[in-house]
């Protein structure tokens, strides 16, 4: 019954996800931000040694406490202590790094919902599904936390649409996640 409960958030969740990322596609028109990639090289790297949920989420979350600390803004999070591992901190315009905290936040949704939705994947062991789904949804719900009230502020101080546009669905993702896990 729990589990039944739980698919039923993950699928609404799954559906304002994709409600979300057809606004932000009326928004977003032809820009710089869509040819750029949201990751560094050095990022992606981190994304395939990581092929474990929780460790990816974990990734995930600090590639989006950089993309701050790049915007200036500090939320909290946890700096990478080695730049060999995670390269040069990444650069960019407000757009772009605004659009990657989006991005970001996105594919670690898709993450959870991937295992959500198959029960089993390269992602998760079946021996410890139930440990590490819900230790990678504690950690993005905690760093969602931390990133709904920055968002929250750079939206009331931005006048740039497309930068509006992705703080909007940075903080639509950050909502969805908290949502989910209140049920």
């Amino acid at each position: 019954m729990k589990n039944e409960a739980s698919l039923f958030h993950i699928r609404r969740l799954i559906f304002s996800v994709a409600v979300v990322f057809g606004v932000l596609v009326l928004f977003a028109g032809t820009s710089d931000a869509q040819r750029r990639d949201y990751m560094t090289d050095d990022e992606i790297e981190l994304v395939r040694e990581n092929q474990v949920l929780d460790a990816r989420v974990t990734v995930l979350v600090r590639m989006i406490d950089r993309r701050f600390t790049a915007l200036g803004i500090n939320v909290g999070g946890s700096k990478p202590r080695s730049s060999e591992v995670w390269g040069p901190e990444p650069t960019g315009t407000r757009l772009e790094l605004f659009t990657d905290v989006r991005k970001l936040l996105e594919k670690a949704i898709d993450d959870i919902d991937g295992i959500a939705e198959r029960g089993h994947g390269p992602y998760v062991p079946e021996k410890n599904r139930d440990r590490i789904v819900p230790k990678a949804m504690d950690e993005l719900t905690k760093a969602a936390r931390r990133y709904q009230p920055a968002l929250q502020t750079a939206l009331k101080a931005s006048s740039d649409e497309k930068e509006l546009g992705a703080i909007a669905g940075a903080i639509a993702f950050c909502e969805m996640i908290l949502e989910s896990t209140k049920k």
